[in-house]
């Protein structure tokens, strides 16, 4: 006769065994589970990080003017330079050839110019010049070699002679011509006024730089390239010019950032990391460097054919107005010129005495570079960033050994691996097809370019 204790018994075992398909308590709060407080926390989190980056991005520094000179004489002061932009876009588009550039634009700056060297303090000697020249060359764009003719393009070209009777130099360069459908405000107007008001400052200094300091106000860039290429290969101050400066515009207003170094000189980015604003991201040199836009600046001009380096920078924000009639004085802050020109005279003043412009210093890599909400620089080299990269690398494989080895190569364990696999790929995907999706309904809208006014999009896409 069968016991009651065991019918009992047996009963409990099988019900055990029926509810072990079932979720428990415990599992039900494994770590692989997530509240969904904390996935709410995480999306604040980044619209935060979002609104902080914005609000840093767009921040600029006050803009000084002629009354705020008596307490800060050194001070880069934006109202005359200001001034200066005023004029030079009122005389409209500034053509390669046209008579606003090759008249009006060269009688304005060689103007400004005597009026600074009648006014400065009598222990600089400054010299200035007129470039008319001609030449040819070849530049490779998108693979394919382009030959570029000029004649008779002008240079305006101011030396500030340095205390050690060499001829090593710092040059500094933006171009004075546009293109015919805009006044050229941003590009690059507002930094041919920014090295007028550096070299207002220069002249009133009692003391002299260490090394030559060469402007140059080109005024053959847009056609392209063409008065650089004049300078750097036939002028008679270009052979001692050793670090270039180079100042552009893809865009209009906002902050000007360096987007170009090198080639394979850290050393610079030890003097651009004590500029009062630093703004500057290595993202643009990797397109520029590699060939993978239709376009480059003079800075190519002054690395392949004068063997110079140094920085390249832009205005870049509100892209949609460059070479349009909307790149005019109105559109630039005031606080855009008091930030590229903070950083321009903090640099030609360091550099102007780096002694590396008369020393061999010896190459070491590619740079790492960006700032960090405009406060200070992170950089360091290719070399430092493989390491850094290939840890990261040997972490993630540990990690993953580790995370299988635990779990142990069972059926369970080996679906869950490859269901959390897939699912990754599966978000690549579907990331891609909505991403072009979007791009189909905005070119079939009509709408193609409504991200290029609107930035902000970016952000549904992130």
């Amino acid at each position: 006769m069968r016991k009651r204790y065991d019918f009992e018994q047996r009963e409990s075992e099988h019900d055990l065994s029926l509810d072990s398909n079932f979720p428990t308590e415990k599992s039900r709060h494994s770590v692989h589970s997530i509240p969904v407080y904390a996935g709410v926390l995480v999306l604040l989190y980044l619209i935060l990080l979002y609104g902080l980056v914005i609000y840093f991005n767009g921040r600029l520094p006050a803009a000084l003017n002629v009354q705020d000179e008596s307490e800060n004489p050194s001070a880069f002061i934006s109202s005359r330079a200001i001034h200066d932009l005023q004029l030079l876009t009122k005389m409209g588009p500034r053509i390669t050839g046209g008579y606003e550039n090759e008249v009006l634009a060269v009688d304005f700056i060689t103007r400004e110019i005597n009026f600074i060297v009648q006014q400065a303090h009598k222990n600089q000697k400054i010299e200035w010049d007129v470039q008319v020249t001609s030449g040819a060359y070849t530049l490779d764009l998108l693979h394919v070699d382009q030959i570029n003719a000029y004649a008779n393009v002008q240079n305006v070209v101011v030396k500030v002679h340095g205390t050690n009777d060499t001829e090593n130099s710092l040059l500094v360069n933006a171009h004075f011509d546009s293109v015919p459908t805009s006044p050229g405000g941003s590009d690059d107007g507002i930094n041919v006024v920014a090295m007028l008001e550096v070299l207002r400052k220069l002249s009133k200094s009692s003391a002299r730089p260490l090394h030559n300091i060469i402007l140059l106000f080109n005024g053959a860039e847009e056609t392209p390239l063409q008065a650089s290429h004049g300078f750097i290969t036939k002028h008679k101050w270009a052979k001692g010019c050793k670090v270039v400066l180079n100042l552009e515009a893809c865009g209009a207003g906002g902050k000007m950032i360096l987007f170009q170094t090198g080639p394979q000189t850290p050393w610079l980015m030890d003097y651009y990391s004590k500029v009062p604003h630093p703004y500057a991201q290595a993202a643009g040199e990797e397109i520029f460097q590699n060939g993978w836009i239709p376009s480059d600046t003079d800075y190519r001009i002054f690395r392949d054919f004068g063997g110079l380096v140094g920085m390249d920078f832009a205005f870049y924000v509100n892209g949609y107005r460059y070479h349009t009639k909307y790149d005019d004085f109105e559109n630039i802050p005031s606080g855009s010129y008091q930030h590229v020109g903070d950083n321009l005279l903090h640099l030609v003043n360091s550099l102007s005495r780096a002694p590396e412009l008369s020393e061999e210093v010896p190459t070491s890599g590619k740079m790492v570079f960006f700032d960090f909400l405009g406060y200070f620089m992170v950089y360091y080299t290719t070399s430092i960033a493989t390491v850094m990269n290939m840890a990261a690398v040997l972490a993630s494989t540990a990690v993953a050994v580790y995370g299988i080895t635990k779990l142990g190569f069972t059926k369970s364990s080996t679906k869950y691996i490859v269901t959390t696999f897939l699912a990754l790929l599966s978000g690549w995907i579907l990331a891609a097809v909505v991403m072009l999706l979007t791009a189909l309904l905005l070119d079939n809208s009509g709408r193609a370019m409504t991200w290029y006014a609107n930035p902000w999009l970016i952000f549904g896409l992130m």
